[in-house]
């Protein structure tokens, strides 16, 4: 958890953008570092129910990559790891890129 709670760390960081398609979205980051490295942000989950992985059409992946994606616009070529810490099993899941990016174009696919 080292990067997300480091020195230039901070808490309940409020964020708001437009994502790509146009949707204007609000959060609030339980944990965001910048660093010299890149951005680092975490999430920290209660549920008593933790799957396994996080799949695209999860809710947690969608919100984490619109997290990702608003930084990625503020932050333009800093790498963003984005991760979920389910404090139900101590499991700490880095959410990787991909994932995010199925989670985005899942979302934004016209409803059948």
């Amino acid at each position: 958890l080292a990067p997300f709670l480091g020195a230039r760390s901070a808490g309940e960081v409020d964020i708001m953008g437009d994502l790509a398609s146009g949707e204007r979205v609000s959060g609030r980051l339980d944990r965001l570092a910048v660093t010299q490295g890149g951005i680092w942000v975490l999430d920290y989950k209660t549920d008593r129910s933790v799957p396994e992985s996080m799949v695209p059409s999860h809710h947690y992946a969608r919100q984490m990559a619109t997290y990702a994606a608003l930084l990625e616009q503020a932050h333009p070529g800093r790498p963003v790891t984005t991760a979920i810490f389910w404090t139900q099993t101590k499991r700490l899941e880095i959410l990787p890129k991909s994932l995010l990016t199925a989670a985005l174009q899942e979302s934004e696919a016209p409803a059948t």
